[in-house]
């Protein structure tokens, strides 16, 4: 019975993937001209991306070349003014000492009057 054949000849059914594999060229041409316009787009739109985020990031270091800038400047500035605050203090002090002085000698001499 092994070498008996049916009488009837079995139908091959293709899977559906494998149908659309066999498209005609021209429907294959057209599939990937389409395919190839939609990547063009997507490329376009992917480098102006690109090209936006490049001006944003060199717009972000212009601006944190110009916050590290001006952070000198200003460092320099409190120095100079810590600098003018300090001198002045001890002139006050000299001032306050010299006329504290002043009083004491002012003072022994009403005592002892």
């Amino acid at each position: 019975w092994k070498n008996e054949r049916p009488s009837q000849s079995i139908a091959i059914i293709e899977p559906q993937h494998l149908r659309n594999q066999q498209q005609p060229p021209n429907q294959e041409i057209k599939r990937l001209q389409k395919q190839l316009t939609l990547t063009e787009q997507e490329r376009s739109i992917l480098h102006q991306d690109v090209q936006r985020l490049q001006h944003k990031l060199q717009k972000a270091q212009h601006d944190a070349r110009s916050v590290v800038s001006k952070n000198k400047w200003l460092e320099k500035q409190t120095s100079k003014a810590d600098q003018i605050l300090t001198k002045a203090v001890e002139v006050e002090r000299k001032k306050a000492n010299d006329e504290m002085g002043r009083v004491r000698e002012s003072m022994k001499g009403v005592l002892e009057r």
